[in-house]
């Protein structure tokens, strides 16, 4: 019995016999319907040809989405629990760890440069989007599944509002003194409604959609920023282009089959905002590599610089010294 991307935990009866549990119903409740899952019927309930399926169903919120059941073979079952659970669950927590190691690094990276604001803000952007896709991912929940459901959501907008300050900071665009007041605001009005809501799945939800609105703006204007620092020719501009426009294919996959009803393979958001980070990544650290050959070649005609004038100072003291000799004489 494959049971599809169903939001709600439900039991499964098989005429009548209990066969398993996607979820798990109160008074333990959490649902992850990120998740398809199959659940094996045993063959005596199948002999005379028919079986009649019943569902025990518990949703925390006002109204429930299910795709659609089916029963399927083996090698459906072996595909569903391995290949397409790989893609829309635990590759969200390889990602997450990736993002938490990212953002420890450029952590480290401002510490050594305490002036340097645009590591701090992509460090705080990697880390919050870790909590998103951990949420996304995990298979059991660490607190109770609604609040971390709600933290979850939040913490989409918190990391790509330090993503917008990064890149303005990183490309030194116009209206950064605007920015640093609208992201604290769209941060604690967001984190503030997801919090009031956490009582209900379907609020979460709701809120989540709402809060799409400035993450898309973001996007937008990210990719703004990012043409005109190529027209103007920075070389760090083009890994962030590339990594935007990679990022906005893969939003566009969702779109068409929100708006088209339908439900895909994977959803391919948590990869939207990770091929962004892996591009602004590669363009710090590009920039890094630079200003240290940089450093490197300054450090060399420095000291090419140090030896010159050690050699000028030597041939004055002996300058000196004959001059003293000559004067004596």
């Amino acid at each position: 019995f494959e049971t599809g991307k169903a939001m709600s935990a439900f039991d499964l009866y098989a005429d009548g016999v209990y066969l398993g549990t996607r979820g798990r119903l109160p008074p333990e409740y959490y649902s992850r319907p990120q998740a398809n899952q199959t659940i094996l019927i045993p063959a005596n309930l199948l002999e005379d040809g028919s079986v009649t399926i019943a569902l025990r169903c518990y949703y925390n919120g006002s109204e429930a989405y299910f795709p659609g059941f089916r029963l399927v073979d083996d090698r459906q079952s072996e595909f569903v629990m391995h290949l397409q659970n790989l893609f829309n669950m635990r590759v969200y927590v390889i990602l997450a760890v990736l993002c938490l190691f990212l953002g420890a690094y450029f952590i480290s990276q401002f510490i050594s440069r305490p002036d340097d604001k645009a590591s701090i803000f992509f460090a705080l952007s990697l880390l919050f989007i870790a909590i998103y896709f951990y949420d996304m991912g995990a298979e059991r929940v660490l607190v109770d599944p609604l609040v971390q459901r709600a933290v979850g959501r939040a913490s989409l907008s918190v990391s790509i509002g330090f993503l917008m300050l990064f890149l303005m900071s990183f490309f030194k665009s116009p209206g950064y003194k605007l920015a640093t007041i609208l992201v604290p605001a769209d941060i604690a009005v967001f984190g503030l409604a997801f919090m009031l809501n956490a009582h209900d799945d379907s609020a979460i939800d709701f809120v989540f959609n709402l809060s799409l609105g400035p993450i898309f703006l973001v996007v937008i204007l990210g990719v703004l920023i990012v043409l005109r620092a190529v027209k103007l020719k920075q070389k760090d501009a083009w890994p962030i282009f590339v990594g935007l426009i990679v990022g906005v294919g893969f939003g566009v996959h969702d779109i068409i089959y929100q708006v088209s009803g339908n439900d895909p393979f994977a959803w391919l958001q948590g990869f939207t905002f990770f091929s962004i980070d892996l591009a602004v990544f590669v363009a710090m650290a590009s920039r890094s590599s630079r200003f240290q050959r940089e450093l490197d070649g300054y450090m060399r005609e420095t000291s090419e610089q140090r030896d010159r004038l050690s050699s000028l100072v030597a041939s004055a003291e002996k300058l000196a010294t004959d001059t003293s000799e000559l004067a004596k004489a």
